[in-house]
């Protein structure tokens, strides 16, 4: 089964994403911030397949996160997705440059993300 991190510090948007994506066919674990995330990432035995990561969050941001997942050898080539509120062409090209592979403008109804999700990677 193909695992998911899901990375956002709001709750209602962790346990949304998880709902679509768990009913989609998915593994999904979520983690509250970039430093949870670090922090699951780093200690579990779980080989994520891919990551919907928030781009605003406490602690640690979206894009700091993507940065320290890409310098792991494990994750450098797994495919990450940024969400956000705002979809300025500047955040964009910072989150590519971060490595990120696409980019989720919030809100995010449920076809489009379970669309965009099975086009990077299967259930």
């Amino acid at each position: 089964m193909t695992s998911v991190l899901v990375v956002d510090d709001q709750i209602s948007m962790r346990n949304m994403f998880k709902v679509i994506l768990d009913n989609a066919g998915y593994d999904v674990t979520t983690a509250v911030d970039g430093v949870d995330a670090y922090k699951i990432v780093t200690s579990t035995k779980i080989c994520f397949d891919l990551f919907v990561v928030d781009y605003h969050m406490p602690n640690m941001d979206g894009i700091e996160f993507t940065y320290k997942l890409k310098a792991l050898a494990a994750y450098k080539n797994i495919p990450l997705l940024i969400a956000s509120t705002n979809d300025k062409g500047t955040k964009k090209q910072e989150a590519r440059e971060a490595g990120a592979i696409g980019w989720l403008t919030k809100p995010i109804s449920e076809n489009v993300l379970v669309k965009a999700v099975t086009k990077i990677a299967p259930p």
